[in-house]
């Protein structure tokens, strides 16, 4: 299962190991996205999805994962398509550990969880202007997760909560 993974992988420059126990783990050759829930203490830190919550609120402008900014993919010089397919190096992964668009989508979906309405309407907001890619990502997720899952239900009513 890992050379499966791995064979679609490096075309797009994607190199397993660097997102080993970020967004991926590999167990006994099987590789499978981590979880939501595995994912909140590396998203929210200790302090957890409450007080990030609170911070939304307080400061909707400021970025919302602790310690990381939003990442930005290396520019592509003489580009001048708008739509532009970049793959991120190793280097690229591990001097920038800005916030992946899963990472935000994640994120929106602890808020789901926990209740916190106005945090997570104001980083759908928040969202909404950065461009398209997090709904894409959000309703791509919500195709692939298998109907009935907790995963699902979260990543739906996210998506019910965008402003249109």
């Amino acid at each position: 299962m890992f050379d499966v993974v791995r064979r679609f992988a490096q075309p797009l420059g994607i190199h397993l190991p660097e997102w080993e126990g970020r967004i991926i783990e590999t167990n006994k050759g099987v590789v499978t996205l981590l979880s939501v829930t595995e994912r909140a203490k590396q998203l929210f830190g200790e302090a957890g999805t409450q007080s990030v919550a609170d911070d939304i609120e307080r400061k909707p402008d400021a970025p919302f994962l602790p310690g990381m900014e939003a990442f930005v993919p290396p520019s592509i010089k003489g580009s001048k398509r708008r739509k532009v397919s970049v793959s991120l190096s190793d280097e690229a992964v591990k001097s920038q550990r800005g916030a992946l668009t899963l990472d935000r989508v994640h994120a929106a979906m602890l808020m789901q969880s926990s209740g916190r309405t106005n945090a997570l309407r104001a980083l759908l907001a928040s969202e909404n202007e950065r461009g398209p890619e997090f709904l894409r990502l959000a309703n791509s997720l919500s195709a692939l997760y298998p109907k009935g899952s907790e995963e699902k239900r979260l990543v739906d009513a996210m998506l019910l909560a965008v402003p249109r």
